[in-house]
């Protein structure tokens, strides 16, 4: 027999079985109150993590003042009540009797030389009792524990025992089933698959630091084999197979999951999952292994006629093999098809076929697919691309037109397919230009910029001198390429090359798209006139081209001061264009309607375009919609909104190489950096914003450039160099039709730099503007907000203060009000100050809200930072409410995207305040978060 020792505090918490251990505390707290025995059974597989929650068990037991008796230990310690006992000693008396069941050399032992020490234990207090893998004990030993369990009814001792499922079996499995319906015998729920989120947190714990997403796919394999996933974590580390940097673990060779369009031939995943997953299959049967094999070639999910026709067996015949496959959670069954459950699984299970064998099973697989009746060749081209020769012309004619026929519903597909067809053709041959072609439209799409350049060079080296309809459709990718990359100038030396040709579309990429794109970002002037003549006669052109040119044209209206004509001509556009050409009029509605303060229109806008750029998976634009979102963010005040949805599409941008978002997202952040105060971050963003926007006054977004920097330079105090830049945007015309509700700030600048001359010329532009466009209040309230800066009318300010849509811009209102009647009406100036100070404190514009209180003080009220609590630098204090109620929901587990939406944020929102979060308290990981969390 063995008896109560010390249950060691595991540094690393038990995860995702809270249920089954407030059953056991449950259990627990019924036989202490009632001094009354009970029994707990728990029946799961091997792996699931029996043993941890066993344990878990005796520490919660420990705690509770019981003596915790493991029956599987040779040696009694010390039996003195759990709160005497030295945390972590035991002293050992001679030896006792071991419990029923096997001893070392598998003989069986009885159970009556327990029932002494266990009543004098019983004497001292309540007693657990706990026995791993309770199946391994022959059928007289459990007879003698269940006598044993009974005779000690009327004492508080609780006994925990796990079996094994499927085991026992005859007499054995008899006496555990008449124990298991002893009245105060009680069954845990089995431990079953841990959800993903649970997986994560295990990782974390086990890697000390948050899973990168390719590796928690290999680990979320394994959700149902707790210790597989232990050994899976201390493998990898052992293998060096990952690298931590900045508290995220990423695994070192490789991982990416393959293309879906072509099933075979994935990416590498680590030896040790590998290696786990070939234990795994190992242990099926025969036919078992082979079906899966078989059915791994057809690819992550495959039909039951698929497989059936492959193995040349009848759809009984795999009845028994799939059974096993889906209990052991190797597939899914789904309405029409089965799926590996996960990906890697397919990986790990690929990997086992022989490689000499899979071009042949992939001949096989295409061959069935081609023979059949009104068969797609879609999938008999994904097997065509890995078993093909150079010589096979009807296989590369099916890989070319099938990689064409995915381009627009599944660009990333086709670029799979059609790089891989690349390399079986032959090289400069029109198939191979083809698929060139389409390799290259598709990965535009994708957002692969840089392999798209790549491969519309080498077509362009591939045709003499870049001609012929090859050569001017690569020179066509190559100018939209450019223009995603920022190259504007590029781009329209390309477009003008080859409509110099007179081709107008090549190899389907229209050229006058791209040029009047192009033109929305270099302010060419000879291809707006291009645009009116096309609108001349919209019927002579494609749709897509028609749309691009309105967008032009709505361009030009803004910028002439026709708001209502330039709303009129985007909406033309959005109804002329295909699903992804009508993305750009809905980018240029949405930053229009940002500009005029309708901010809810401007959700609605970003949302469409949003699911637009979704469903046809045009990853090369979805770094725009967050810039919008940031740009109207800012405009509602939310900063830390703003900051969130810039930096994330930053990131897309960086991933994609896509360029023309950066000077919005730059100028966006500065912005917000200027208002919290951050002047050394907004220096660096307006060096980027130069940086991105070079000296060109044509270019849209130069005077955006001006205005920004600006402002920067002025309140970092280079006032001389905040009036040289405004007045560097050009004439006061274009100065304030760019942005007319920004009009207030930039006189403001002008008025505090002595030129009011130049300010009296804006001022009487923005009413020019307002004038020709009655529907837009905010026109009118800006250019009369204006007026009163110039005018030195503090009072008319304050009628309109308070009709701004921006929160900072009605602060900014009630500042100027209360700035210009400091000298006439002192107790409104200060009471209009103190609203503005109130503003400006509630979106976090800290730089503002010290400035006004600086000017407080100057009339004689010194107001204690309002509602702001001191806190320090850094450490748990040092966290805002918000900062502090996000870092106490990821402690407790929660992914960014379960906390956005306890908090009513968005995910991107949620980890801009956790970056701040580890600065502050200087962790890098949740895994550290969750430590410090108190």
């Amino acid at each position: 027999m063995t008896n109560t020792r010390p249950v060691s505090n595991r540094s690393l918490p038990l995860r995702g079985r809270t249920a089954q251990v407030e059953r056991i505390a449950g259990a627990l707290s019924t036989a202490a109150g009632t001094r009354r025995g009970r029994i707990i059974l728990l029946e799961s597989p091997a792996g699931s993590g029996k043993t941890r929650l066993l344990r878990e068990a005796m520490a919660l037991a420990e705690r509770r003042g019981f003596a915790v008796v493991d029956g599987w230990e040779d040696r009694l310690p010390h039996s003195a009540p759990a709160e005497s006992r030295p945390p972590s000693t035991c002293r050992p008396i001679a030896r006792g009797p071991r419990p029923p069941g096997p001893d070392r050399e598998g003989r069986s032992r009885p159970a009556g030389l327990w029932e002494n020490r266990l009543i004098t234990l019983l004497d001292r207090g309540p007693v657990l009792i706990a026995l791993d893998d309770l199946h391994w004990l022959d059928a007289s030993a459990l007879v003698e524990l269940a006598a044993l369990a009974i005779r000690l009814d009327e004492h508080p001792l609780v006994w925990f025992c796990t079996i094994r499922s499927g085991h026992p079996h005859g007499a054995a499995a008899a006496v555990l089933d008449a124990l298991g319906r002893h009245e105060r015998t009680e069954w845990l729920e089995p431990l079953g698959a841990l959800p993903a989120a649970t997986v994560a947190e295990i990782a974390a714990d086990l890697l000390d630091a948050t899973p990168h997403p390719d590796l928690l796919a290999l680990a979320e394999c394994l959700d149902t084999d707790v210790r597989a996933l232990v050994d899976l974590c201390h493998g990898l580390r052992q293998d060096k197979a990952i690298e931590i940097e900045g508290g995220v673990a990423r695994l070192t060779d490789g991982g990416h999951a393959p293309a879906a369009a072509v099933h075979a031939e994935p990416a590498p995943i680590p030896r040790r999952f590998q290696s786990l997953m070939d234990q795994r299959l190992g242990a099926l049967s025969e036919p078992t292994r082979r079906m899966l094999r078989v059915a791994a070639v057809l690819g992550s999910c495959f039909t039951p006629r698929d497989l059936s026709d492959m193995l040349a067996e009848p759809p009984a015949a795999l009845l028994q093999p799939l059974a096993e496959a889906l209990n052991e959670g190797i597939l899914v069954s789904r309405s029409e098809d089965f799926t590996f459950r996960r990906d890697p699984i397919w990986r790990a299970v690929l990997a086992g076929v022989p490689p000499p064998m899979l071009s042949l099973l992939h001949r096989q697989a295409a061959t069935i697919l081609l023979a059949r009746e009104g068969a797609s060749t879609e999938e008999a081209a994904a097997h065509l691309v890995h078993c093909a020769r150079p010589d096979d012309a009807e296989a590369i004619e099916t890989i070319t037109r099938t990689a064409h026929q995915l381009l627009e519903a599944a660009p990333d597909e086709a670029a799979t397919l059609a790089v891989r067809g690349m390399e079986i053709a032959e090289r400069g041959g029109p198939d191979h230009l083809a698929m060139a072609s389409t390799a290259m439209t598709a990965l535009v799409r994708c957002g692969s910029l840089d392999r798209a350049a790549e491969i519309a060079g080498q077509i362009v080296w591939q045709t003499p001198n870049g001609t012929g309809v090859s050569g001017q459709t690569a020179q066509a990718g190559l100018a939209t390429i450019n223009l995603l990359r920022g190259d504007l100038e590029e781009a329209l030396k390309l477009t003008s090359r080859v409509c110099s040709c007179g081709d107008l579309v090549c190899g389907g990429v229209c050229i006058q798209l791209v040029r009047l794109s192009a033109a929305l970002f270099t302010g060419d002037e000879a291809t707006g006139q291009a645009a009116e003549d096309i609108l001349a006669a919209p019927e002579n052109q494609c749709e897509d081209v028609a749309a691009a040119a309105f967008v032009v044209r709505a361009v030009s209206l803004w910028d002439g001061g026709r708001i209502d004509e330039a709303f009129h001509a985007v909406e033309q556009a959005a109804g002329r264009s295909n699903d992804v050409v009508r993305a750009y009029p809905l980018w240029q509605q949405a930053w229009m309607l940002m500009r005029l303060h309708r901010f809810d229109e401007a959700d609605t806008a970003i949302a469409t375009l949003t699911t637009l750029i979704e469903s046809s998976r045009t990853e090369v634009l979805a770094a725009i919609p967050p810039t919008l979102r940031a740009w109207v963010r800012l405009g509602r005040g939310d900063l830390a909104g703003a900051e969130a949805d810039a930096t994330d599409a930053l990131d897309r941008c960086h991933e994609t190489r896509m360029a023309l978002p950066l000077p919005a997202l730059h100028a966006v952040l500065a912005l917000t950096a200027l208002r919290r105060g951050d002047l050394g971050t907004a220096q660096e963003r307006v060096r980027a914003l130069e940086h991105t926007v070079p000296r060109n006054e044509k270019h849209p977004l130069w005077i955006m450039r001006c205005r920004v920097t600006a402002f920067v330079a002025a309140a970092s105090g280079e006032n001389e160099s905040a009036l040289r830049m405004l007045l560097e945007a050009g004439d006061v015309r274009t100065l304030v039709r760019s942005d007319p509700v920004g009009t207030p700030s930039s006189v403001r600048l002008l008025l505090a730099a002595g030129r009011e001359d130049v300010a009296g010329d804006v001022v009487r532009e923005i009413e020019s503007i307002g004038a020709a466009n009655p529907g837009h209040a905010v026109l009118a309230r800006a250019a009369n907000h204006a007026r009163a800066l110039l005018n030195r009318d503090g009072s008319a300010i304050a009628a309109l203060a308070d009709d701004y849509a921006d929160p900072w811009v009605r602060a900014t209102a009630l500042e100027d009000c209360g700035v210009l009647l400091c000298e006439s009406d002192r107790e409104s100036a200060v009471a209009q100050l103190i609203r503005a100070s109130a503003a400006y404190q509630d979106i976090g514009a800290d730089r503002d809200t010290a400035r006004v209180r600086r000017r407080l003080r100057r009339l004689g009220v010194r107001r204690r930072h309002w509602n702001h609590a001191p806190r320090p630098e850094s450490g748990w204090e040092s966290l805002t409410s918000t900062e502090e109620k996000v870092a106490r929901l990821v402690a407790r587990g929660l992914t960014n995207r379960l906390v956005a939406r306890e908090l009513f944020i968005s995910p991107h929102t949620v980890g801009f305040h956790l970056r701040q979060i580890y600065r502050k308290l200087d962790v890098n990981s949740r895994v550290d978060l969750a430590r410090l969390a108190p």
